[in-house]
């Protein structure tokens, strides 16, 4: 996302609000790369369209002109709620540093209705407990060896006992899992 040709030349009031927005999102707000990646895509794609409108200042009209563009171009009303989502918080940065001269935020005015995804299914407390006792037992099973494969298998059983909990007690998510290195710790 930080490359420097990833949201084309250095210039313009967008282009130079939303790099700054992106750097503020990784150094101030903490936010991993999928996250930065998913606000830079979408709002690469929005700075881009007002600055080929030559739009200085977003109004609620400018932004449901942009949303029709949108569903115009096939895009759909999931994505175009995220967008929206995006651009809300993108346009409050603007304000709270002084980029958007402007004390309301036009994009928080406006909704949009996404298809409800279907409830995911989770595991019970129940089922929980047995995924643990499993992987326990697959942990006592695999300890004690010494051969080269025995202490492969411990290692695995732990390592996996340990993923899980993490995913389940912290509320992590696999890529946050994935990245995660001793001194995270």
């Amino acid at each position: 996302v930080f490359e420097p040709d990833f949201l084309g030349p250095a210039g313009g009031v967008w282009r130079e609000g939303l790099r700054e927005y992106l750097c503020t999102l990784r150094d101030e707000r903490n936010l991993g790369a999928g996250g930065i990646d998913h606000y830079a895509r979408k709002l690469k794609v929005f700075v881009e369209w007002l600055e080929g409108k030559g739009c200085d200042d977003v109004q609620v009209s400018t932004l449901k002109e942009f949303i029709e563009c949108k569903r115009q171009q096939g895009v759909g009303e999931s994505t175009l709620s995220k967008y929206l989502y995006s651009i809300r918080y993108f346009l409050e940065h603007l304000m709270s540093v002084g980029r958007l001269k402007r004390r309301d935020n036009p994009a928080a005015a406006l909704r949009i209705r996404a298809h409800r995804h279907a409830e995911r299914q989770t595991l019970n407390e129940t089922e929980v407990k047995k995924v643990i006792d499993s992987m326990e037992q697959a942990t006592y099973r695999s300890g004690g060896g010494v051969d080269i494969a025995t202490v492969m298998a411990h290692f695995r059983a732990v390592r996996d006992l340990a993923m899980f909990l993490l995913f389940l007690f912290c509320g992590l998510r696999l890529s946050e899992v994935a990245e995660m290195r001793v001194e995270d710790l």
